[in-house]
């Protein structure tokens, strides 16, 4: 994995490459700040047909209860939650200094780092679904 840090001509370009971070992470870490989940439908629509949480359940009110600073509570409805939190608020403030900066942050992943990030994943949310199940 390589993590390239480039000088770009100008802040506004630098703005341009860094806007994909910005825009995937913003909505995830306001979302807690702008909604209480209480006020969110029950969307599942696999916990709605089994009565069981699908591996997602849990995510939101743990990022509301992250952003409240109730991280015992977070940890509690959903692990997974909280590294992934975590470095959703590292690639924005990241990609934010950087783009302060004029610079640009683009993340090099080989195929196979792809496959290997992929399948980290995957058993993450696995464990936080037996977790949650348990």
């Amino acid at each position: 994995m390589r993590l390239n840090i480039q000088k770009e001509p100008s802040r506004l370009r630098a703005a341009r490459e860094n806007a994909a971070w910005l825009v995937l992470t913003l909505p995830f870490l306001a979302a807690p700040y702008l909604r209480p989940s209480e006020m969110l439908p029950d969307l599942c629509l696999f916990r709605k047909l089994s009565g069981v949480p699908c591996m997602f359940c849990g995510f939101t009110r743990a990022f509301e209860n992250m952003a409240c600073g109730r991280f015992r509570e977070a940890l509690t409805a959903c692990p997974a939650a909280v590294p992934l939190y975590a470095g959703l608020w590292i690639a924005f403030a990241a990609a934010l200094a950087l783009t302060f900066q004029g610079r640009s942050l683009k993340v090099i992943l080989s195929g196979r780092e792809q496959k290997i990030l992929l399948a980290a994943a995957a058993l993450l949310l696995l464990a936080n679904w037996a977790w949650r199940l348990i």
